[in-house]
């Protein structure tokens, strides 16, 4: 028997077999998407890009602190990101603050800012760290806001709530 009629005899067999026809069908048929699943992503990507967002640059908001309500502080933030890493300086209470633990995942940033506190005019400073959660927004007509939220670490201060709009 010649090696090209076992082969067809085989090719037979398969076929009468459904389930041994099913594994190799799909095999096949798998093995074919695996080798252009690439292509396909890099296809995908080029026809929906994601939107990539970016908070660099400069910042201001309009912030009252609930424990200062008299005084409303214009806040600056400058960020520069690395990938999803956020760095940089934040207002708080008026004076630039050095951005700890920053990060951002889709349109969400969130960083902490560390400073000394004191609770009354006798009491020494202690050390104090805020934390900030904040949601990217972009307006209709192309306007870039940032919604944050901030709480004290301690628990010791309240939670407040502004709004950042990107420096021109």
């Amino acid at each position: 028997m010649s090696e090209q009629g076992g082969v067809q005899k085989n090719i037979v067999r398969i076929q009468k077999n459904p389930v041994v026809f099913g594994l190799v069908f799909l095999s096949t048929v798998l093995a074919g998407v695996l080798s252009f699943t690439d292509d396909l992503t890099d296809l995908w990507e080029r026809l929906f890009p994601e939107e990539r967002i970016s908070v660099d640059g400069e910042w201001m908001a309009e912030v009252t602190y609930p424990w200062i309500p008299q005084k409303t502080f214009e806040e600056r933030f400058k960020f520069t990101m690395q990938g999803n890493q956020i760095a940089g300086v934040a207002g708080f209470l008026g004076r630039p603050r050095m951005i700890h633990n920053g990060s951002m995942n889709g349109y969400q940033l969130s960083f902490d800012v560390q400073f000394e506190s004191t609770f009354s005019t006798d009491a020494e400073s202690q050390p104090d760290s805020r934390h900030y959660q904040g949601w990217f927004e972009k307006g209709a007509q192309g306007e870039e806001s940032i919604w944050f939220t901030s709480m004290s670490r301690t628990g010791d201060a309240e939670l407040f709530e502004f709004k950042a709009t990107r420096v021109p």
